[in-house]
This record gives C-alpha cells, structure tokens and sequence, in this order.
C-alpha cells in the first residue's frame, strides 16, 4: 500500500503537466525509494543511490568518471550502515544484519557493507528497465494496452509475460572449472560462457509462438530471476513494483502517448536491457 500511495502523486503530476519522462520521473524514483527502504536506509535520499547506479550501466562517459561518482554513493551507504547500528530501523535488512548471528558470531560491517552493495546493484535499475519495456510496448500495441485496461485482473500475468519477453538482465556468464560437455558442445575448462536467459526464456520447445505477448499464457517459466542458488533475492518485490507501476500509468493515464523523438534505447547496455528515455504525452 506505501509503494502504491507514493506512485500515485508521481503520476498525478505527470498527468497534471501533460507530458513527462516515465523513466526518469516515475519508474527511476520509485524503484529507487523502494529498494532504499527494503534495505532500511532513508528512502528518500534515493537521489544519490539511483542515478549513480543506472549510470554506471548506461552511461558512456568515461568509466573512471563514473566510478568516482559511484564512489561517493559507496560512501554514503557506509556512512548510513554505520548510523543504522545506533539507530536501528524497523523491517530493515541493514538493522537485521547488524543483530543477526551466523556460527556464533555477528556479521563484519564489511560483510554488511557488501550485501547492502549487491542489493543496491540488484534492485536500482532492473525494475525500471522492465516498466519502461512494458510501457513503450504497450504504447506501440494499442490492442494489448486495451486488454490490461479491460482486464486488469490480467496484470500479473502480463508482468510473467513481460518478464519471459523482455528480461531486463540479458544472461549471466560462468567460469568453467573443468572440461564438461553441454547439449553436445565442449565447453574446455578455463573457458567463460554467457548464458543467454533472454534466448532461453524464447525457446520454442516450451513456448508456442515464443515471440509473441500473450497476456493469457500459461506456465511461464521464464529465467528472468536467474535460476537455482542465484535466483534472485528480490524477486518478489520486483514483481510487486512492476505491477503498481503499470497498473497506475494504466489507470492514471490510459490514453499516454510517445513523444517520437523522445524514446532512446539505450546503444550500450551490457547485460542490462533498457530504455534511456521514454518521453510520453497525456
């Protein structure tokens, strides 16, 4: 109920303008607020955490310049880990490391330091990459926009479909330890592989008609959250944030439209699939 009360006013205000980014002015600022306080530091201060993050990824300026912006945000995550041990805050998983025993001892602050940091890695841009897929594809699909409107009770599956479609991390790659072979491939020891979740989550001996969107789908099994002991921690959460994103810009805006000039694929995304602007009209 928090995460949907604060998108409303976000889009209140994109609506009452006429037009706005819904990438940088409603998915960036959600998802950021709403990662920071999963992770119990102040939600508010998602200003300093989220654009770093995305630029990191996105960014074409030289790499020491962002990761020296990058550093300032490390920095104040350390400066408010720190605080939160004083000051605990409630439902946070900073405050839950910082009281938690594993083997009979507490957790380093450096432990806690990297946790919170794979979190924040996780959780800051992923969500909104997949919100702006979503949005942009619906603009384009006017029919398949109507069907959410129509049937709204469709959403979460949309979110599934969405997720098998267009997932916002690419793949993954792993370190072979030794020689193994794979569906009739040599994979030499020392050698890296990418693992394409995007092409696994289009195969067509389980998917019928794989390219396609289809809200009524059943049994998606996508690898979008990746798969076994790395399956993603936040999974859950990303879900809920995707479907109150939609579902608002869906409610609150129903008949937005692109600005054509004003949507850019981002030309170099690593493994992180995403818009750099999506520029509507209401």
């Amino acid at each position: 109920m928090r995460y949907t009360c604060s998108s409303w006013p976000i889009m209140d205000k994109i609506v009452a303008g006429g037009s706005g980014d819904i990438k940088w002015d409603y998915a960036l600022p959600l998802t950021g607020m709403a990662t920071l306080r999963f992770a119990g530091l102040p939600p508010e201060d998602w200003r300093y955490y989220a654009p770093p993050q995305h630029n990191l990824i996105y960014s074409r300026a030289p790499l020491e310049e962002r990761q020296a912006v990058v550093s300032v945000m490390i920095g104040k995550m350390r400066e408010e880990i720190g605080r939160i041990k004083n000051e605990p805050v409630e439902g946070g998983l900073t405050t839950f490391l910082h009281d938690a025993e594993v083997m009979g001892r507490k957790f380093r602050l450096d432990e806690i330091d990297s946790v919170i940091r794979i979190l924040l890695g996780g959780g800051l841009d992923t969500t909104q990459a997949l919100f702006g897929m979503a949005a942009v594809y619906l603009a384009n699909n006017p029919d398949k926009r109507q069907q959410l409107i129509d049937e709204l009770e469709l959403i979460e599956n949309a979110i599934e479909e969405f997720l098998r479609v267009f997932p916002p991390t690419q793949g993954n790659s792993r370190h072979a330890t030794a020689d193994v072979t794979v569906a009739g491939q040599l994979v030499k020891a020392e050698e890296h592989v990418f693992m394409s979740y995007a092409a696994a989550n289009r195969d067509p001996v389980d998917y019928e008609n794989p390219h396609d969107v289809d809200f009524c789908r059943e049994n998606i099994r996508h690898l979008s959250f990746g798969i076994g002991p790395h399956r993603c921690i936040g999974s859950h959460l990303a879900r809920l944030e995707a479907r109150i994103m939609l579902e608002t810009l869906l409610r609150k805006a129903p008949d937005y439209k692109l600005v054509g000039d004003g949507v850019r694929l981002a030309d170099d995304i690593g493994t992180i699939a995403g818009f750099e602007q999506i520029r509507i009209t209401v």
